[in-house]
């Protein structure tokens, strides 16, 4: 179990007050509760560049593994302003949709920034879209200060694994 709080920031413009819960079981031994979606090994870039946040988003993807274009949502969360380039970039090189429907969700735009709770905020969010029945989503999160980027996939649980 995950819980994941910020509650009244110093700084409170732009930010969000957040509490997140999240539940993990191993799917090999738990069979209690029946699965929403697949939480993949994330991968975090070595250094704050647009190659290495690249590399990132490849090794994500690879540890599914699933193609880029199998991704129906893509999330943004506890992400410097600056960084958005490096974002821009990735998305360019990697062929995610991007269509209207299907652009990148900025809940730091929509919510405020949600500090340490930020990876947390956007894996909950991810798994409700899956459990309407929406595909693959991955996630582009970030920390405070000079922490890299994070790149993740969930995906949904095949009518068979249930």
């Amino acid at each position: 179990m995950v819980v994941a709080v910020r509650f009244a920031p110093e700084q409170p413009e732009g930010t969000a007050e957040v509490a997140v819960g999240l539940l993990f079981g191993n799917r090999l031994t738990q069979t209690t509760l029946a699965p929403i979606a697949y939480l993949h090994r994330p991968e975090e870039e070595r250094e704050p560049t647009s190659d290495d946040l690249l590399y990132a988003t490849r090794q994500a993807l690879d540890w599914v593994p699933l193609e880029a274009k199998s991704i129906e949502q893509a999330w943004r969360v506890g992400i410097d302003a600056q960084r958005e380039g490096a974002i821009a970039a990735v998305l360019a090189e990697v062929p995610m949709p991007a269509t209207p429907k299907q652009a990148l969700c900025n809940l730091d735009a929509m919510l405020g920034h949600p500090g340490k709770a930020s990876p947390w905020l956007a894996i909950a969010a991810a798994t409700q879209t899956i459990e309407r029945g929406a595909g693959a989503q991955f996630i582009f999160s970030g920390g405070a200060g000079t922490a890299g980027l994070w790149g993740t996939v969930l995906t949904p649980v095949s009518p068979l694994s249930k």
